[in-house]
């Protein structure tokens, strides 16, 4: 919910950091993205169509899609 987004963006930002093990975190909201500093796998119609860092991903869209996501 969003009144409680910011503090568990900093938990999980925290746990990400504390703990270098794959995870996944799934979301539909990118400004979930730029909480993280990490690789982010970009799925459409349930196949990754790119991955990469928000900078990169912003940089470079391989399509519509993830250029809307990102905004």
């Amino acid at each position: 919910d969003a009144p409680s987004q910011p503090r568990t963006d900093r938990v999980i930002a925290h746990q990400l950091a504390a703990h270098p093990v794959a995870r996944v975190v799934a979301t539909h909201y990118s400004s979930d993205l730029r909480a993280f500093d990490v690789d982010i796998y970009v799925l459409e119609a349930g196949r990754v169509v790119q991955v990469g860092t928000v900078e990169q991903l912003q940089r470079s869209p391989v399509n519509d899609f993830v250029a809307e996501l990102l905004g």
